[in-house]
């Protein structure tokens, strides 16, 4: 009997790996909602005998710029991911700029992963899929373009004929000029209630108070600031109430004089940033519309409070940080008693203090806190918190629970820090929905039946579904995995490398230290404890873990491994 070769079990060929990204613009394009897109892409990948294995979204978020945070992620994890496609159902969801979708495409190309098209199944590496790319690109662009052209030239028509084109001002209100109708162009009022607030501001500041006084005042009075949540803006944390920088813009604002002035400043976006910058446009090009029914001060007292400016200017102090060097700190420290910012308040014989900016500019009615702490003790303190944390893998004889409670508890606070603003919109956007469809309704039942206010309610109810999914898309974590974790060996290598960064963070240029302070450290949390005639600061703060090896990579080559005092 001949000889059988042993059976051997083979397993079945691993399938390839994918992760799918999803883009909703702010334009509601229902037919490329979320799910939808979503839907689409896993459809073809278990035609094509791909596995999802997650999926990267943005809501909300336009196609012009790279600089979102679900793309952010996506490329963040690109690198050491494995993924071997992207799947997009348009290849404007990956981008509407044609350098950024080829800059994307070469990204994703050198760490592995080929775009492919889950509508039309193109894939980047196809021949001729540059080329299409490109065009498509260029008529994304155009069609930015052309969206923008149009509704700047339509703003400018409502500017010039004298009605709202868009934005907010203190002092005033819009109102619809046919009332019911959605489309019928909003006109600007006085707000009297808020015109009384700034002509007692104009009148202070003409009788010799300074804008922080007045600030202070208002604050002290609890009167509404145009920041605070009830006038329907949004703010971060420390950003309610009275500032002397509102108060100053306010005293400059020549609207109240019934001068109103469009196509002021043009922004201008940074392609490496996406920050926004402004220019002032020639005056040939701005619409300035003259409306003495719109003034709120007369043109007497305008004349006297700008006259004022240039004297208080000449007569005031130079500001503390004038010509001098930047901190390593500048937008690190946060107020533990009002969650607001905190920069150098002076700085005696050189030595720089910081203090709650909201004190500073808004006074005790929104944040008690006077205390200032010395930069360099607030250096100290930010490596004793360091080292404590490092220290704390050691507690109880079990360092992996400890580093599991630790790193939760940071993940968990990046995800609020991250979704809070975002949360926020959307709650002021369903909130809005839900106002107009409640006056919808009211309208139809004080009507009675009518086909087109019937359409109009149908579509708001729609609106506010959307709005009221988004926002669940926002909040779920479910596209989201844990952020890694420092392996005990990164750690170490992080002991010797931090300890020579504090001792090096001195002699730093500001810049560099600031940044490498920031790419340790999350909000640092300040806050004050008195004991008597004694101040004891208590510093806080989470900690930037989430990318371990870039982290130990950068430190190693700037410090070495050296330790320094002991190991983990």
């Amino acid at each position: 009997m001949a000889n059988r070769k042993p059976l051997q079990l083979v397993s079945p060929p691993a399938r390839p790996l994918a992760v799918a990204y999803c883009r909703f613009s702010t334009d509601r394009q229902n037919e490329s909602s979320l799910a939808d897109q979503e839907a689409r892409c896993r459809k073809w990948a278990e035609a094509n005998g791909y596995e999802v294995t997650e999926v990267f979204t943005d809501a909300g978020e336009s196609g012009s710029t790279v600089h979102r945070p679900g793309l952010q992620r996506l490329l963040a994890k690109a690198p050491r991911a494995g993924w071997d496609a992207l799947l997009v159902t348009d290849g404007s969801r990956l981008s509407r700029n044609t350098e950024d979708a080829l800059r994307l495409r070469r990204v994703l190309g050198k760490a592995g992963a080929v775009v492919i098209n889950a509508t039309t199944g193109q894939r980047s590496t196809d021949a001729g899929a540059k080329v299409q790319d490109t065009v498509e690109g260029l008529a994304s662009e155009l069609y930015i373009d052309n969206i923008r052209t149009r509704t700047r030239d339509a703003l400018e028509r409502r500017a010039s004929d004298g009605f709202s084109a868009g934005g907010r001002c203190y002092g005033y209100s819009t109102e619809r000029v046919r009332p019911g109708d959605e489309d019928s162009p909003k006109r600007w009022v006085v707000n009297e209630a808020e015109a009384a607030v700034v002509r007692r501001v104009f009148s202070e500041f003409a009788s010799g108070s300074g804008v922080k006084a007045i600030a202070h005042r208002l604050n002290a009075e609890s009167i509404a600031a145009p920041y605070d949540k009830g006038l329907g803006y949004r703010k971060l944390a420390g950003g309610k109430g009275w500032g002397h920088s509102t108060v100053r813009a306010m005293l400059r604002n020549e609207r109240y004089l019934g001068r109103f002035r469009w196509k002021a400043r043009q922004w201008t976006k940074d392609a490496d940033s996406g920050a926004r910058y402004a220019t002032p446009r020639p005056e040939g090009e701005q619409v300035v519309r003259e409306d003495p029914s719109l003034a709120i001060v007369d043109a007497k007292l305008w004349a006297r409070v700008q006259g004022q400016f240039p004297q208080r200017v000449r007569l005031g102090t130079p500001h503390a940080r004038a010509g001098k060097r930047p901190s390593p700190l500048s937008g690190l420290l946060w107020c533990g008693r009002c969650g607001g910012r905190m920069s150098i308040a002076c700085a005696p014989r050189g030595q720089r203090l910081f203090g709650c900016g909201a004190h500073r500019s808004k006074g005790p009615a929104v944040c008690r806190n006077a205390h200032t702490i010395a930069e360099d003790k607030a250096l100290r303190l930010l490596g004793n918190v360091l080292k404590h944390s490092l220290e704390m893998f050691h507690a109880g004889g079990r360092p992996e629970k400890a580093l599991a409670d630790f790193l939760a508890a940071a993940e968990k606070a990046r995800r609020a820090r991250k979704t809070e603003p975002r949360l926020a919109a959307y709650d002021e956007a369903i909130g809005q929905a839900e106002a107009r469809v409640r006056k919808l309704a009211d309208l139809l039942e004080a009507q009675g039946h009518s086909v087109e206010l019937a359409r109009r309610l149908k579509e708001a109810e729609a609106a506010l579904e959307d709005a009221r999914t988004l926002r669940e898309v926002v909040a779920s974590p479910a596209t989201e995995k844990p952020a890694s974790k420092p392996t005990r060996e990164q750690l170490r290598a992080l002991w010797g490398a931090l300890g020579r960064l504090f001792e090096d963070v001195s002699s730093m240029q500001p810049e560099v230290a600031r940044a490498e302070l920031a790419r340790l450290f999350d909000k640092v949390t300040v806050t004050p404890r008195e004991e008597g005639d004694r101040v004891i600061w208590e510093l806080t703060s989470g900690f930037q873990w989430y990318q371990p090896d870039d982290l130990v990579r950068t430190l190693e080559a700037r410090y070495g491994t050296g330790h320094c005092g002991g190991g983990i």
